[in-house]
């Protein structure tokens, strides 16, 4: 849970903090991590107001009210972000509920960790600790903000991160569809097609999988490519990654 009680606690981020350059394809322009950072600035009404030397009653001061920095535009000057999404109080009763949650939590801070210094970061991070419902869905909430690795990070993390909470092995090559085609067990379940990512991009993935797409004559991808060689199955996974934010360009 570091990384969220680093978010909590960060109420923004540095502008001469640097930031991946163009060209680095969903990470382009995104604030590197390791810069500095400056206190949240809120203005806060003045002092209260004494009594009258009269000794007669004062007005009633108003609460103070927290006033945040307005929220800044895109890094390409595109729309201000929108606001974080609903964080209910009460528990939705089921995984499936929790899990739609926090992947709406977790989508909204990646957004934001690549935008303009927002306060708001600070103050989601903060709500998603405080709500005790939540407390299984912080690790996949933090592994869904690392940034997009190597292929070869990607496989050796398969046995160098096998502990590591909220990630999932993944195949590059689906599975079920592989054997359902013919290809053989150690294709499938070898090194090369295994890759560690975050269990909410796995998710994504294999969303994506389903969902009709023009760029595979209207049909889904997994659709697309029954039949197809190992290559070029492969190469949609790799593009799958790439899609989700889990591999580098």
């Amino acid at each position: 849970m570091l990384r969220l009680k680093s978010l909590a606690l960060k109420a923004g981020f540095d502008p001469s903090q640097a930031r991946h350059p163009k060209g680095s394809g969903r990470i382009s322009g995104r604030w590197r991590r390791g810069g500095g950072s400056k206190p949240l600035q809120v203005d806060i009404p003045g002092p209260r107001k004494t009594p009258a030397a009269d000794g007669s009653p004062k007005t009633p001061p108003k609460s103070p009210r927290l006033k945040l920095p307005k929220p800044g535009i895109g890094h390409n000057g595109g729309p201000p972000l929108e606001d974080p999404p609903e964080l209910p109080r009460r528990d939705p009763g089921t995984s499936k509920g929790r899990t739609a949650v926090a992947k709406r939590m977790a989508r909204w801070l990646l957004t934001a960790l690549s935008r303009a210094p927002d306060p708001r970061i600070r103050l989601v991070a903060q709500a998603i600790q405080a709500v005790g419902w939540l407390t299984g869905a912080f690790d996949p909430i933090e592994t869904y903000l690392d940034e997009p690795k190597s292929l070869d990070k990607l496989r050796r993390a398969v046995k160098a991160e096998k502990g590591r909470k909220g990630t999932d092995v993944h195949h590059i090559v689906e599975k079920e569809s592989a054997y359902q085609d013919g290809f053989t067990t150690p294709q499938i379940e070898g090194p090369d097609n295994l890759v560690r990512i975050p269990r909410y991009k796995h998710h994504d993935i294999n969303g994506w999988y389903q969902r009709r797409n023009p760029d595979f004559d209207g049909k889904s991808p997994r659709d697309y490519l029954r039949g197809r060689s190992w290559n070029e199955r492969f190469e949609v996974g790799l593009d799958a990654l790439v899609e989700q934010g889990v591999l580098k360009p």
